[in-house]
């Protein structure tokens, strides 16, 4: 892996990084914030609504954490501190990961599914040291760096009833994962 040209470390960690995909790298080390958002750039130009996005900035993931004190953000203060470290040290974990969502919903506005076009970006940090606040290891924390609200339009009726369709197939689906967990609590007393 010595031989394997640093350029290439990086924009493939920043590429599994930009799609949440779990790292292969396995020692946590740094990467330059600036290569990271570059990466996550070159993947977020190939997205159908990334692509005509402004592409992320380092001023703007520092902006964003400057911001997390002032608009207080429920986390864990070892997370803060790990965000502040970032935004000073210009420099992210080799296991932090950015990313996209362009679309979100559907979700019942006035009585009907809506669907939303969004770009949303956060970077996530996870840190087998630290707690969460239910004292599970490891932790994790998202930071929204960018929100931004693109469109909205109502589901047809076929889409309607396809969504419909798989709720209930989720919901039939939790129940029987539901019962059977009860039949082995009831099975093991």
């Amino acid at each position: 892996m010595n031989s394997m040209p640093r350029l290439f470390l990086i924009t493939f960690v920043a590429i599994c990084l930009a799609h949440s995909v779990p790292n292969a790298v396995e020692a946590q080390s740094r990467v330059p914030l600036a290569d990271a958002v570059k990466a996550f750039n070159r993947v977020a130009r190939t997205d159908k609504i990334g692509k005509s996005q402004p592409p992320l900035t380092v001023d703007e993931v520092i902006a964003a954490i400057r911001l997390i004190d002032i608009k207080k953000f429920y986390m864990a203060e070892e997370c803060r501190d790990e965000f502040n470290l970032i935004a000073n040290e210009k420099s992210i974990e080799s296991i932090d990961k950015f990313q996209f969502t362009h679309g979100w919903g559907p979700l019942k506005i006035d009585g009907e599914l809506s669907q939303f076009k969004v770009w949303w970006i956060d970077l996530r940090i996870e840190r087998d040291s630290i707690k969460d606040r239910f004292g599970r290891t490891p932790a994790y924390s998202n930071l929204r760096i960018r929100d931004r609200t693109i469109s909205t339009r109502r589901l047809t009726e076929s889409e309607v009833a396809k969504y419909e369709e798989r709720k209930l197939a989720n919901d039939i689906n939790q129940q029987k994962q539901r019962m059977q967990s009860l039949k082995k609590t009831r099975d093991r007393k």
